[in-house]
């Protein structure tokens, strides 16, 4: 969506679910606003170089860094016959497309892999602020939602009143305001 079409300035505030907050202020108006939702992902197995020896465990912030460009659409651990070797092969993007990611090779001695796990985790939210010299992106963990205000306005549901410290103005909530001014007038109305 479009914001401040015409304007001098344009703020996004971000708030993510997690209590993370953030602003981006662009100079060149109109901004554009999006996000792009991700998961974390861990990669779990039981590897056996010899025999009841190692339990390895890998984990990826998400498939971007294993390089799938993509969320997956579908994703499978294999194993070789020989035990020698175990690959993730994932499914993704429009038109669709493969990757497959070495995992493990062990050429030497066989090892043997059991207990295959890719368990999707945590949630990100990419934040996309795009404005006429480019686009600012934000990552952080969770859900986000954002705000704009464009020149010094104050959002919707705001009164802009001035203010003797910097910038000059506040902004303040409209009906909390009219409620207490009307819980105010009606004890004094008594």
């Amino acid at each position: 969506m479009s914001y401040c079409q015409g304007k001098s300035k344009a703020t996004v505030k971000i708030t993510w679910s997690k209590g993370d907050k953030e602003s981006v202020t662009s100079e060149y108006p109109a901004v554009d606003v999006f996000a792009e939702l991700s998961y974390s992902y861990r990669i779990t197995y039981h590897h056996d170089v010899v025999a009841n020896s190692n339990n390895f465990v890998d984990s990826y912030d998400s498939f971007k860094d294993l390089g799938v460009l993509e969320e997956p659409i579908s994703y499978q651990l294999v194993s070789s016959s020989d035990k020698k070797i175990v690959d993730l092969v994932v499914t993704s993007g429009n038109p669709t497309k493969t990757t497959t990611i070495v995992m493990a090779r062990n050429s030497s001695y066989g090892s043997n892999f059991s207990n295959l796990q890719l368990v999707q985790s945590e949630l990100y939210t990419e934040v996309n602020v795009v404005d006429q010299k480019g686009t600012v992106k934000i990552l952080r963990p969770g859900n986000a939602t954002w705000i704009v205000t464009c020149d010094d306005d104050c959002k919707p549901g705001e009164i802009k009143c001035e203010h003797p410290g910097y910038p000059g103005f506040c902004c303040i909530p409209c009906q909390a305001t009219a409620s207490k001014i009307n819980n105010l007038a009606a004890r004094v109305g008594r």
